[in-house]
């Protein structure tokens, strides 16, 4: 009764992580889609120092086509994600007759996180890396499985349900959308952002050398970027988290420590900004994995 009393504390635990990471993706998503165009674009347009002043109005100008470019851009990459996640030509999709296992794992681990209500599609991505992707779109849980996964799956099962465990953890944890803005959607706006923030720079070195006073323009331009910086930075911090999240999903509520085999023998190297490295993932999994054992 103690030992099932410590799982449910730790699955109740590892649950308040993961709504807490999706309200906090949500808000970051309706920030840069939406509040912080439209917050700065209201400020160039009703914040001008003069309306006849026409440098103040051809910044004002500027500073909204930064801002449309990059709602634009991002909008874009948001609405047409999935195709943004797969070329359609890549993959087909599996039925259940000639998978049965791999369709059986999947609905054990969707019934234990009470994911029932959702539709579940597989497909097979022609490739012969280990891969594993999912999203979710319009009540509909993607799921894509490599052809070396899937092969793999028919002699080590353990290694697919635990891997299986961690996609599905990001279902839970509202990470399909985060997944993709954070892959393209911030490219082009990065740099735009940058360029934005340079010319700020330099106009107050001009403004603060020959026109002092009128530096306001100028500083609100600067502001304005490091915003959008720090808001686009902080993706990279929520990205790292659903992976150790994801893991712990795996590791915790499928019961699976095959996890530490597979970060460790599968997964390669990262120096990206935006996911964890393998050492950060297998010392998260390591942590959590001996609190496990001193509660049980």
């Amino acid at each position: 009764m103690e030992i099932a009393s410590n799982e449910n504390l730790l699955k109740s635990f590892y649950f308040r992580k993961a709504r807490k990471h999706k309200l906090r993706v949500k808000f970051r998503i309706m920030l840069v889609l939406f509040i912080l165009p439209a917050s700065s674009i209201i400020f160039f347009l009703f914040f001008n120092p003069s309306e006849y002043d026409v440098a103040a109005n051809q910044r004002s100008l500027l500073g909204i086509l930064f801002d449309l470019v990059i709602l634009v851009y991002v909008l874009f990459i948001y609405l047409t994600r999935i195709k943004q996640l797969l070329p359609k030509s890549s993959y087909i999709e599996l039925n259940q007759e000639n998978y049965k296992e791999i369709w059986s794992i999947c609905y054990e681990i969707i019934e234990k996180l009470d994911l029932s209500k959702l539709k579940l599609k597989i497909y097979y991505i022609k490739t012969n890396d280990i891969e594993a992707h999912i999203t979710l779109e319009k009540g509909i849980v993607h799921l894509f499985l490599s052809r070396a996964l899937i092969s793999h799956s028919h002699h080590y099962p353990k290694e697919l349900e635990s891997i299986l465990g961690h996609e599905f953890g990001h279902i839970v944890q509202g990470d399909s959308k985060l997944f993709l803005i954070t892959k393209k959607a911030f490219r082009l706006p990065i740099f735009l952002n940058d360029m934005r923030l340079c010319f700020g720079i330099f106009l107050a070195l001009l403004l603060f050398l020959f026109s002092p006073r009128q530096m306001e323009p100028a500083l609100s331009i600067i502001v304005i970027s490091l915003i959008y910086r720090r808001i686009y930075t902080g993706f990279n911090r929520l990205r790292k988290e659903s992976e150790f999240l994801a893991d712990l999903c795996s590791l915790i509520i499928i019961e699976k420590s095959e996890i530490i085999k597979i970060v460790n023998d599968y997964i390669p190297e990262s120096n990206s900004p935006n996911y964890p490295s393998k050492k950060e993932r297998l010392k998260s999994i390591e942590l959590f994995k001996k609190n496990i054992i001193r509660n049980k």
